[in-house]
């Protein structure tokens, strides 16, 4: 929604106008290269990594085009129309989550095949296992509460795309311990340092299947609830148990702050705490709302202050939780990992 808010005012032609450029300006680049960029190129087997790397290109230019799409659509249509067209999350959704899906799939696919073709046999032996995986998250999300489709079959992909990068690593490091007899921790410590770019990838996909697991869960299972409470009292959302300390109010540069504390229990041990607020600024009509989050390795509560009695008798807050969104970031974190390792120089050896 907030690219959409470009839309308000002059500034949309602007958003629009930098946009044309960049694309304009990608395709000239292309374009200047595109004698360079030819090859004759055949497949030898619809059972190979290049068939999966072409489907996997597809996708994603199906992806970008369905975000570019309603991306500049809204611009588009005021511009040439001078209609406001507000193209929300159900359109993106319904557009993107079966691309998704199926990249995800993909993804475990891919670094399974050979090269060039793969035998009967090949394939059974690489794409069956992984199945396994899919079962396992499968009946993980039905038993966390997941039942849209989407949701499913997300946790699905991801659990076959996870076993299969996995066994890439186990298949490797195996051979290695068995032709030079070294244990798994140094045979795979020197797999991975011999085949960079390979392995970097493959880290890099786990990070992105951790991204996507985060993402499933928290869209398919977020729970909210709102409360009114004087201090001692407590609200309880997914196990999580928030209670009202204080209600407060100060002054600072520029504004007047109203906030409330919530101490986060386990039981009757307080275990963090939270102050969401309202910011009250002299040109601003209405207050805004400062939120604040609890994490979890789980999920991540948040708490937003809704409204409040003047004296601190009481305060109504909004508690939201998002289960695996810690996992978002810390995917995003191994996403970098994989990139690192993926370009980190050899070492050249000295000649003697």
């Amino acid at each position: 929604s907030s690219v959409h808010a470009f839309t308000t005012g002059t500034i949309g032609y602007f958003f629009l106008g930098f946009i044309a450029v960049v694309l304009v300006s990608a395709l000239v680049m292309v374009a200047g290269v595109s004698d360079r960029l030819k090859t004759v190129g055949h497949f030898d087997s619809p059972a190979s990594r290049e068939t999966v790397f072409l489907l996997n290109n597809l996708f994603l230019t199906v992806f970008m085009f369905t975000v570019l799409t309603g991306t500049l659509f809204p611009l588009v249509a005021e511009l040439v129309r001078g209609v406001k067209v507000s193209v929300g999350e159900p359109f993106f959704n319904k557009m993107s989550l079966p691309v998704i899906v199926v990249l995800l799939f993909l993804m475990g696919v891919g670094p399974a095949l050979p090269w060039k073709a793969a035998t009967s046999a090949e394939v059974k032996n690489k794409l069956l296992p992984p199945l396994a995986g899919a079962l396992v998250l499968t009946l993980i999300a039905l038993a966390m509460g997941i039942h849209n489709v989407y949701g499913v079959l997300a946790f699905a992909c991801t659990g076959y795309a996870i076993v299969a990068n996995l066994r890439e690593f186990y298949i490797g490091a195996a051979a290695r311990r068995n032709a030079h007899g070294e244990g798994w921790a140094l045979a795979l410590t020197r797999l991975i340092g011999a085949n960079r770019r390979r392995y970097g990838g493959y880290i890099s996909h786990l990070g992105v299947f951790l991204v996507a697991l985060g993402i499933a869960a928290s869209s398919s299972l977020r729970t909210e609830r709102e409360a009114t409470l004087e201090p001692g009292q407590s609200v309880t959302l997914a196990g999580r148990t928030a209670r009202l300390k204080s209600v407060w109010g100060r002054e600072e540069p520029q504004r007047s702050v109203i906030g409330a504390t919530l101490e986060i229990m386990n039981g009757d041990k307080v275990t963090g705490k939270v102050e969401p607020r309202m910011n009250f600024y002299p040109m601003s009509q209405q207050p805004v709302p400062t939120p604040q989050v609890h994490s979890y390795l789980t999920g991540d509560l948040y708490a937003n202050l809704q409204a409040f009695q003047q004296q601190g008798k009481n305060a109504t807050v909004k508690l939201i939780w998002e289960p695996l969104v810690p996992w978002i970031w810390f995917g995003g974190g191994v996403v970098i990992l994989g990139a690192i390792v993926g370009i980190w120089p050899n070492r050249r050896r000295s000649v003697a």
